[in-house]
């Protein structure tokens, strides 16, 4: 058995691993299922063939604690709860279970936490307790992302995040647009770089409709959202809004979500850029993606 490390601080873990989702967060979906876990839009089975169950599968990163300490740890799990867990905890329950909406301060701690929930959930190394097999969708992690968090506790640069509410039983006509393109991976000389990746968590709401976020990675680019541009989903990050009422949101159905949770697709073309370089051949990626402009600077 190979020896875990913290993904934060790099300490040995002893086969420690924590909860992406925290244990007060998890209780609140107990029995409210049935919930699925699904791969580029596909259910997966469980081990005995299932692909439902009443509890959301647990979801484990190694972090270390505080047992970890003497040896050069840091607790960083102790600092994810301090750092993200505790300051959205009345805010998640208030949007996501009393269907109330937050504002100011409230709402940065919750996009944070969503931020940092579906980050973690993305990792290479995120064992789910079920179904046992491997999630085809985990994203390519730069190393310095989780230690520069924990460092800085700033989020990785270069991330989204969008909102959409989702009545699974709605049978209204689909308004989201069915639009898909490819991710490319951008090569810059003074610049990280690195792949395009999207992933998509839903989370069940008490009357029945879900909140369905979507996290998006797009080093050295802008990239538009054709969901957002037509009114149908919020976007939280990197510029919150002032406030959030969920049920101020348009209503989506089953078929607008499984239109947005495709919208990106990894494993476009391969570009390098020039030093200033901003505009590429017309043609070579969607309209909806623009090359930033970028600043020399190092990696840290």
């Amino acid at each position: 058995m190979n020896e875990l490390h913290c993904l934060f601080c790099g300490v040995a873990v002893r086969g420690r691993r924590e909860h992406v989702l925290p244990s007060w967060f998890l209780k609140r979906h107990n029995g409210q299922g049935p919930f699925t876990t699904e791969v580029n839009g596909e259910p997966v089975a469980y081990a005995s063939g299932v692909v439902e169950r009443d509890h959301l599968a647990r979801l484990m990163l190694p972090v270390c604690g505080k047992g970890e300490e003497p040896a050069g740890g840091r607790d960083c799990n102790g600092w994810l709860n301090t750092a993200f867990e505790q300051p959205a905890k009345i805010p998640v329950r208030a949007t996501l279970d009393d269907l109330k909406p937050i504002d100011g301060p409230a709402v940065r701690a919750f996009v944070r936490w969503a931020v940092k929930t579906l980050l973690l959930a993305s990792h290479p190394d995120a064992e789910r307790s079920e179904p046992p097999q491997r999630d085809r969708s985990a994203w390519e992690f730069p190393d310095d992302w989780l230690p520069g968090l924990r460092t800085t506790g700033d989020l990785p640069a270069d991330l989204s995040l969008w909102l959409g509410i989702i009545d699974p039983s709605a049978d209204e006509e689909s308004r989201a647009p069915d639009e898909q393109f490819l991710l490319p991976r951008i090569h810059h000389p003074h610049a990280a770089g690195g792949p395009g990746q999207a992933t998509n968590l839903g989370f069940g709401l008490p009357d029945g409709r879900m909140a369905q976020f979507q996290l998006l990675s797009h080093p050295v680019m802008e990239i538009g959202h054709p969901a957002d541009e037509a009114g149908l989903v919020v976007k939280l990050w990197p510029l919150p809004p002032n406030r959030l009422d969920i049920n101020a949101l348009p209503i989506l159905s089953g078929e607008d979500s499984r239109r947005i949770a495709r919208t990106f697709v990894r494993g476009g073309t391969s570009i390098g850029l020039m030093p200033g370089q901003t505009r590429l051949p017309e043609g070579l990626l969607s309209p909806r993606i623009r090359i930033r402009a970028v600043v020399s600077q190092n990696r840290t």
